[in-house]
């Protein structure tokens, strides 16, 4: 199977491609709601019939990259199999994943070509009220901007944080919330992420120089085949995790779209009240095949409410329990950071509080101002050039990657969307660092190191 991958990843391109197109929103507002089900029913198909191909993506990434570091260990020793994997997965070509940050910079530098344009941007981010500029744009303000923007709406707004959560809206939805991240580019005057993405590759061929004179010519042909190898099979899992995103996107519209016609028949409060019936119950009630319907929107109104209710709360990373039992509420803590002395009353005293460890996935030593952040709704907080401290990101937070300095994650790994870009921009990045959202606060000073794993809080006493 993965001899064919390429073959494989084009295809899955090609099914959720066309999915994408008959679920475009203008086809939708034309579509029956019998229509509507078929697509319903073809999304389903693809996730949980034609799937494999893109299983096969992420399964070829983890291989490739652990025969990569299997060479190194093998040749060199444990320490080079841990370190030099960041520094050689450096700019790796043809990513998609930087695409929107490009699209965003170009957005960002047409922008401050007009200083009218930069003065109402001034003037949305003073008072956090960024409608009356996009009405402004709707309007014919500023024609060549607004089509910029609509184009790069139009290829690359269903990219948000969480964008595999339906119950999430992306900026195809509402085109507003995008303008404070270009209000953020804005602010940097450079380099641009082209230029720092080849800045990031002379460091890569220096390190896969030196490194070949250490091995030899037949060893060298080794490791640049096993790199290069990591390198597509990265390229593939992307591309492959864009389209997933997409054909999401796409479905959420479709469950919309379902929901306003039920909405019109009085059969339901909102359309997004289809969001919280399972899979089966929403193809039997709307294929007729439904034991109770008239159940429906007490059930609906239920389970709304108890999702608010779990989404108040997180749970712990490792949950070990019996067959058909469930965590108890007790078990779960508020989604609010606790200081490091409460921390101490919860099983994780031994953790030297000054210098945290974890696991280093690019490269560099960066000390600025921490800035927490529990998501991207907190973007209009974020200051350039401060270090990103999240429990975990997702391709949708690469916008903001190009205006940190550095990044501290509590999950993750090294082929995880959040390592990729760190990468693509030299930002110093550590993952795995337990409790970092818990014991870091916005405003401290911290020193990332990445060659090490290690995040220090400077002036903190353990």
């Amino acid at each position: 199977s993965l001899s064919t991958l390429r073959w494989r990843v084009q295809r899955f391109e090609a099914r959720t491609n066309a999915f994408a197109c008959d679920a475009e929103a203008e086809k939708l507002a034309d579509s029956t709601p019998l229509q509507l089900l078929e697509l319903y029913r073809r999304f389903l198909d693809i996730r949980f019939r034609r799937w494999t191909d893109a299983s096969l993506a992420d399964t070829a990434a983890a291989l490739s990259h652990a025969a990569l570091k299997a060479l190194l260990r093998y040749r060199l020793d444990d320490d080079a199999a841990r370190n030099l994997p960041p520094t050689l997965l450096m700019a790796i070509p043809n990513v998609v994943s930087a695409g929107a940050v490009n699209s965003l910079w170009a957005l960002s530098r047409r922008a401050r070509e007009d200083s009218t344009l930069c003065e109402q941007f001034r003037a949305a981010a003073g008072a956090s009220e960024w409608t009356a500029l996009y009405s402004a744009l709707c309007n014919g303000a500023f024609p060549e901007f607004n089509e910029q923007f609509t184009q790069h709406i139009e290829r690359w707004g269903f990219r948000v944080s969480g964008e595999l959560m339906l119950h999430i809206a992306s900026y195809q939805e509402e085109p507003a919330t995008l303008l404070p991240v270009i209000a953020g580019f804005m602010e940097v005057e450079g380099p641009s992420p082209q230029e720092s993405t080849a800045r990031q590759a002379e460091r890569r061929d220096a390190a896969v120089d030196k490194l070949s004179k250490k091995l030899g010519w037949r060893w060298t042909l080794v490791l640049r085949l096993a790199l290069r190898t990591t390198q597509r099979s990265i390229c593939y899992r992307e591309r492959v995790r864009l389209k997933q995103a997409l054909i999401y996107r796409r479905f959420r519209s479709v469950l919309l779209a379902l929901g306003d016609h039920l909405v019109r028949q009085g059969q339901l409060a909102r359309p997004d009240d289809l969001l919280y019936l399972e899979w089966p119950e929403l193809d039997a009630w709307l294929s007729g095949n439904c034991m109770l319907p008239d159940t429906i929107p007490e059930l609906v109104a239920v389970r709304r409410r108890a999702h608010l209710s779990q989404s108040a709360h997180e749970v712990p990373d490792i949950v070990k329990l019996p067959p058909g039992e469930y965590l108890a509420r007790e078990k779960r803590t508020p989604l609010v950071s606790e200081s490091a002395n409460d921390l101490k009353g919860v099983g994780v005293s031994d953790l030297h509080l000054s210098d945290l460890k974890g696991v280093g996935v690019s490269g560099g030593r960066i000390r600025a101002r921490a800035r927490v952040m529990a998501g991207l709704g907190e973007w209009d907080q974020f200051k350039k050039g401060e270090i990103l401290v999240a429990r975990q990101t997702d391709p949708g937070w690469a916008t903001l990657f190009f205006l940190a300095s550095g990044l501290v994650m509590e999950r993750g790994g090294m082929l995880s969307h959040g390592a990729i870009v760190a990468r693509e921009f030299g930002i110093p990045a550590v993952i795995a660092v337990p409790h970092a959202t818990d014991l870091i606060q916005t405003g401290e000073t911290l020193l990332v190191d990445g060659d090490r794993g290690r995040v220090i809080r400077e002036g903190v006493v353990t």
